[in-house]
């Protein structure tokens, strides 16, 4: 250190800052300490929520998926043994070999005659060929009301189940599907506004 520096040091440290210095200094203080948070801690501040509301709304949309996923999943299951149900209905009334209640080929006979039925029945198309009507009974076919007309096939002497009943909503899962059980193929359709399910082996 020089002199001259000494002498500086020395006369900078002997002099009091004016008063109307001083008063200037306590004003700018107290605005600062009055000012809001500087604008790089209100950003910070600000990407801190938007991270946290993300977090949670991902974690509230994959909440959602698992319980969408697990109903989805559920249901999937409770169809695919109602309909395993159906089938295994469907193969018991054809093989059991239930008597019928009503002996007739006409239907339109068999349509005066089950009148506890809502709807007309009809032999599906593709039916008729080489089979004969032999008669029908009441049935039930997944839950609901349905008739089952007995057929025999002219060439084999093998019996044909077909059974009908009232298309409907819950029946919508099963149309188109076929299935074997038993030695027994099981088919489903509908056709006309009516829900066929076909026995044969």
């Amino acid at each position: 250190m020089t002199d001259l520096d000494g002498r500086l040091r020395e006369l900078y440290a002997k002099q009091q800052p004016a008063a109307e210095f001083s008063e200037t200094l306590l004003a700018v203080s107290d605005v600062v300490a009055s000012e809001p948070p500087a604008p790089m801690v209100e950003k910070v501040f600000a990407h801190w929520r938007r991270s946290a509301l993300i977090k949670f709304a991902s974690a509230g949309v994959a909440l959602v998926a698992v319980m969408l996923l697990s109903v989805g999943l559920h249901e999937r299951g409770s169809l695919v043994e109602r309909n395993k149900r159906v089938v295994q209905e469907i193969a018991m009334t054809h093989t059991t070999r239930l008597e019928l209640e009503y002996h007739e080929n006409d239907l339109d006979v068999l349509n005066e005659q089950m009148a506890q039925l809502s709807f007309p029945l009809s032999v599906p198309a593709g039916i008729e060929q080489n089979h004969v009507l032999v008669g029908s009974r009441y049935c039930t076919l997944a839950g609901h009301l349905a008739a089952q007309l007995k057929f025999k096939d002219v060439e084999s002497g093998e019996f044909v189940s077909v059974f009908v009943t009232q298309a409907d909503e819950d029946l919508e899962s099963m149309s188109g599907k076929s299935s074997s059980v038993a030695g027994l193929d099981v088919a489903f359709w509908e056709e006309n506004g009516l829900f066929f399910a076909k026995a044969q082996r």
